[in-house]
């Protein structure tokens, strides 16, 4: 085989692994972008089933902080990481809802437990690890029921660039 045809077979197999990868890209950008927005429609069930039950277990807080860093890791194009903590925020949210007497329908249970990410405890050292204290800063339910009086769900979802 000549040497320009092994450069052209080369070359081809190069262009055609990296259009792969950006659709790989695109795809993980996608979900996590619909996760995202999906967990801050959870999460603001949740805010009204904690503020009716008036059950202030913690997890509506740590839902909304996971959901806070989630958004930060999208909007710095770590799709993969935002996604997984999304799940982890609306799963939370979904303990939250729980605890106050919310229904959850079998989909919901369903899809939050077949999703298959890392172990919530390395989400949690993930989340304390690297998130900047202004950006996640709620510790009690009450405080995100008070947010949620005032800004509704914008500030937990992204904004579509």
């Amino acid at each position: 085989m000549p040497k320009s045809m092994i450069l052209i077979t080369a070359s081809f197999t190069l262009l055609l692994c990296a259009s792969c990868g950006n659709n790989t890209r695109r795809e993980n950008m996608t979900a996590a972008r619909n996760e995202i927005r999906v967990t801050g429609s959870v999460i603001a069930r949740a805010r009204i089933a904690v503020n009716n039950g008036q059950n202030f277990t913690g997890d509506l807080a740590k839902s909304v902080n996971e959901q806070k860093f989630a958004i930060l890791l999208f909007n710095k194009s770590e799709f993969v990481r935002s996604r997984n903590h999304t799940m982890h925020a609306r799963r939370l949210a979904y303990r939250a809802i729980k605890a106050n007497n919310g229904r959850l329908t079998d989909q919901e249970i369903e899809y939050s437990d077949s999703y298959k990410g890392p172990p919530d405890s390395d989400l949690d050292a993930d989340l304390q690890k690297n998130a900047d204290s202004s950006q996640v800063n709620n510790t009690k339910d009450q405080e995100s029921i008070n947010a949620s009086n005032t800004n509704t769900q914008d500030d937990l979802d992204i904004k579509v660039r």
